[in-house]
């Protein structure tokens, strides 16, 4: 058809143009497969053709708009990162010159948040949070018709947030997404999921468990709506779901939640893939936290031995399971096993991860207590001293981490008798505990109790008597939601 085209028109008629744009695109969906030469010729070549033409009119101008937009497509995916702004650039001023037309206002917007999501990329953080957030000002006078990418954008920069660590900021930038979404859809669409499943997420890194339960429903009953629901994405719903209710403690519902999940992965995926061992590491998970480790323990070795048959031996998960396995070993004073457990634990997560990581800092804390219920002190000590530190060092690390280790290194000074100390640990424990699951949560009994021991064996019985009646309201409030469930 080119040929023909260039017979009959010539070789620099715009119809021979709209053909090589055709043509480059083809080749640019195969570029995996050594077309990304040819991708560029006919794309440069259109391009020369165009600019050699140089229409001025709006219907010239969008196509050679878009032309720019599919260079730059090209040039960014071969890291040819230079030449790829220049053409971008030419196509922004080109949809800025046509400003107040729907579509070419659209597609200006399109196109600064896509070179944001470029250069979030090729690591420019801060060049990248800059344009998409212009790419959301821009769009606040588009009509409601294109409601569905400014959502998309919102989504997109609340995901790049949650990367940097930024979670409130997130969690505004998708609620800014479902208001939008609301008021265009109705609370009844099946559009909402997506961003109700983005803040059920973002509520769990902040602990607000009680939100995200609420939002995760809400999403999966939206995502269910879909007219064919893609499987894999239900089990990230599912998961949600199940998180939210783990974290409070309605564990029947996380366990059928979970096993919900399990079903779905051993359908799609197969019993022994390593997506199956998920479930199962998630179901040990629940069991864990209700301390039946009788119950959690077949399950995280379940995981552990798909993930080994299916894994790279250094595999985080794999350092997970066995990190929960040799904790259960350790409540059943099995330390020999416990041990090597942690040991091995330790050993990927310092290689993969480094020294510094607060996952690295949880193991070396979790081996630190085998070794303080062995009162084998001068081993514990260094290493829940090393754990404390590299955890708070980090923005990232789950505060109940560093509460545990607080509280276990406090319990060490305890038993050496140096209860000023073991007074100091106990109530930072206490305080990091309570400003992050409430002054209600189960979390908070073993600080209570160190520090009310601590007290006491100081003769300071009325300052002790308060944490002891505090921690016996938890267990009653918690023997009593056992029951309720």
């Amino acid at each position: 058809m080119l040929a023909m085209q260039e017979r009959a028109y010539g070789p620099d008629d715009v119809r021979v143009a709209i053909t090589l744009r055709k043509l480059g695109l083809i080749y640019y969906r195969r570029r995996d497969k050594g077309d990304k030469k040819l991708c560029e010729q006919v794309f440069l070549r259109a391009l020369a053709i165009r600019d050699k033409l140089n229409d001025p009119s709006e219907e010239a101008q969008f196509q050679l708009a878009d032309l720019l937009q599919d260079v730059w497509n090209h040039l960014q995916s071969a890291k040819q990162y230079e030449l790829a702004d220049e053409h971008i650039a030419r196509a922004q001023a080109i949809w800025q010159r046509l400003s107040g037309k729907g579509i070419a206002d659209a597609n200006y917007a399109m196109s600064i948040f896509n070179t944001g999501d470029v250069y979030e990329r090729r690591g420019l953080v801060a060049e990248a949070e800059e344009r998409m957030r212009k790419a959301i000002a821009l769009c606040d006078g588009v009509p409601h018709s294109y409601t569905s990418p400014v959502a998309h954008y919102l989504n997109k920069l609340g995901e790049f947030l949650e990367k940097q660590q930024r979670f409130d900021e997130a969690l505004a930038s998708y609620e800014q997404a479902l208001a939008l979404e609301l008021a265009v859809y109705g609370k009844d669409s099946a559009w909402l999921g997506r961003t109700l499943k983005n803040i059920s997420a973002v509520l769990l890194r902040l602990l607000k468990y009680d939100r995200a339960e609420v939002c995760a429903e809400q999403a999966l009953a939206a995502h269910e709506k879909e007219p064919q629901p893609d499987w894999k994405q239900t089990i990230l719903y599912v998961n949600n779901l199940a998180r939210a209710s783990h974290g409070l403690r309605k564990f029947r519902k996380a366990e059928a939640v979970v096993r919900r999940g399990l079903a779905i992965r051993e359908k799609g995926f197969g019993p022994e893939h390593h997506e199956a061992g998920f479930a199962w590491y998630e179901l040990g998970q629940v069991f864990y936290q209700e301390e039946r480790w009788s119950d959690a323990g077949p399950h995280f070795q379940r995981a552990l031995e798909i993930w080994e048959a299916t894994l790279e031996p250094q595999h985080l998960m794999i350092a997970s399971a066995l990190d929960y396995l040799g904790q259960i070993r350790l409540h059943a004073d099995d330390f020999e096993p416990a041990e090597s457990l942690l040991l091995r634990a330790v050993a990927i997560r310092e290689k993969v991860l480094g020294r510094d990581h607060p996952d690295t800092a949880n193991s070396l804390g979790n081996l630190g207590s085998v070794y303080l219920q062995q009162n084998l002190f001068d081993k514990a000590e260094p290493l829940l001293l090393r754990s404390i530190a590299t955890a708070e060092k980090s923005p990232a690390t789950n505060p109940g981490q560093i509460a545990a280790a607080c509280c276990n290194l406090g319990a060490l000074y305890f038993n050496q008798q140096n209860y000023e100390q073991a007074e100091r640990l106990s109530r930072k424990s206490l305080a990091i505990n309570e400003k992050a699951y409430g002054p209600d949560s189960p979390e908070l009994r073993h600080s209570l109790w160190n520090l009310a021991a601590a007290l006491r064996s100081m003769d300071r019985v009325s300052e002790a008597e308060p944490f002891e009646e505090w921690n016996r309201r938890i267990e009653a409030e918690q023997l009593s939601g056992q029951i309720a469930e």
